[in-house]
């Protein structure tokens, strides 16, 4: 895809991604541990997974934007969608995961 093809919109949206990502780098690459222990483990997983057991071992996290960058599209696959059950949620549509076979 060329930079002429992507519109401002999504211009926007890896921006403001990335920013919120940085902000919050350690709860980010925490995260991403849990979400990939939780990968080997069951073999797909969801941000509900990884949100409900880091809330386990961290309380107080603030869970915010940057539970977008979680998963990778270079260790993750794509699998299928559930409904997502945290409070707040509104059960709205969410992606299941799955490791890429390394």
């Amino acid at each position: 895809m060329n930079q002429l093809s992507i519109s401002y919109e999504d211009k926007a949206k890896v921006r403001w991604k990335a920013l919120s990502a940085s902000a919050h780098y350690r709860d980010l690459q925490i995260a991403r541990e849990i979400a990939f222990k939780l990968g080997q483990q069951r073999n797909m997983t969801t941000s509900d997974d990884v949100r409900y057991e880091m809330s386990l071992k961290f309380p107080d996290t603030v869970f915010g934007n940057w539970m977008g960058s979680v998963f990778e599209r270079d260790i993750w696959i794509p699998c299928g969608f559930v409904r997502a059950v945290h409070k707040g949620s509104h059960s709205r549509i969410i992606r299941v995961w799955m490791l890429r076979c390394m």
